[in-house]
């Protein structure tokens, strides 16, 4: 019980500090914005690829909280714990079968490993395509 309840507020906190650098990072792509297409080397590319790369972390953190809360509801039910007696037992069952859908869900959609991308890659991968450019000889 005492390990759900801390997984529970450990994952509720880093949902709130990755929060807080998703308003970081929208507000270094509005002030990159510059009313044209987003470019592939430029750094409105690397912020908006790291801030989809940070919802998708948000999103499983949010599957993550439902998950440890539906167990919290079933420990609650199942131990005869403080406030058993307003949960139904329905409802009980129901949190069960709800948190094991979500962690099939998790299981199906897991994490994959996305390239991360930073300012100082994008400039060294500019550096290195300027070095790298070799004319073609023109033909008489």
């Amino acid at each position: 019980m005492i390990k759900t309840i801390l997984e529970l507020i450990i994952y509720i906190y880093t949902y709130f500090i990755k929060y807080l650098e998703d308003q970081t990072l929208m507000s270094m792509l509005s002030a990159c914005d510059d009313g044209q297409r987003i470019k592939q080397n430029g750094k409105a590319y690397v912020y908006f690829r790291k801030l989809v790369i940070l919802r998708r972390e948000m999103r499983f953190i949010r599957v993550e909280i439902f998950i440890y809360t539906m167990r919290l509801i079933m420990l609650t039910g199942n131990l005869k714990l403080i406030g058993h007696k307003y949960l139904d037992p329905v409802f009980v069952s129901m949190s069960g079968l709800c948190q094991a859908y979500a962690v099939v869900f998790k299981a199906m959609k897991s994490k994959k490993n996305f390239l991360k991308l930073d300012v100082e890659d994008l400039k060294d991968k500019i550096q290195h395509s300027k070095t790298s450019i070799v004319p073609k000889p023109q033909a008489p």
